[in-house]
């Protein structure tokens, strides 16, 4: 049997706020392979994000595991989960997270420049990067000369620049009218058939989630469907 590429067992997480105790996630269980797009829909608060911040290896468990491809990631030391971020997984955030001085090309390339690839080697990726996103023609354009699709393009850009094995994309619509979030969904599905890369995204669009491969829906910390 194929092993995963990532897996949460018996996943819980419980944070201690004052005299009261919250169960963020709790009971998850999750498996994706790579070349799927698995959506996370859920209303706000209802434990996506911490969900996300467990499988990148952001966050520890109270209890239960996470396991990407074979590797425990509570045994993984920090230098060794820094190294995970840097070069196999990529994350995709809803606010864009671009830098605003740097044009378009140097904001996915900076991705490149931390995984310590050689310059050749950047500027023909970041150019790859461009075209599969569709933006091969604003390579050199700022974020605040692009729209907010655009800049979400160059965000999906930079985290899957440095070939990652698995992107977490949190509320990457978030921000967007409803034709821009669809053509976000449809651009995140055909990375993954192109570039052979597991995508999971969390949205409060049931709508737009059905644009994936598989949905769960989470409530109140744990998978409902």
């Amino acid at each position: 049997m194929k092993e995963a590429l990532v897996a949460a067992r018996h996943l819980e997480r419980v944070f201690d706020l004052g005299s009261e105790r919250v169960r963020a996630v709790h009971d998850v269980d999750l498996e994706l392979n790579s070349g799927w797009l698995l959506a996370i829909s859920g209303r706000s608060g209802s434990g996506k994000t911490t969900l996300l911040n467990l499988l990148g290896g952001l966050d520890t468990p109270s209890s239960g595991t996470v396991s990407f491809q074979g590797q425990e990631l509570s045994k993984l030391s920090e230098s060794e989960l820094n190294q995970l971020r840097r070069h196999r997984i990529g994350f995709v955030f809803q606010s864009f997270g671009l830098l605003p001085l740097l044009s378009a090309f140097e904001n996915i390339e900076i991705a490149l420049r931390i995984g310590e690839w050689k310059r050749g080697e950047r500027e023909s990726r970041v150019e790859e990067c461009l075209a599969l996103v569709g933006l091969a023609a604003r390579a050199h354009h700022r974020p605040y000369e692009l729209s907010g699709g655009e800049m979400q393009r160059v965000a999906i850009a930079r985290a899957i620049a440095p070939h990652p094995s698995l992107i977490l994309a949190d509320e990457p619509t978030g921000e967007l009218d409803l034709a821009t979030g669809t053509e976000i969904f449809n651009l995140l599905k055909q990375i993954t058939r192109k570039e052979g890369v597991g995508i999971i995204v969390a949205t409060h669009d049931i709508a737009m989630a059905k644009i994936a491969d598989e949905t769960r829906q989470i409530s109140d910390g744990t998978f409902v469907s």
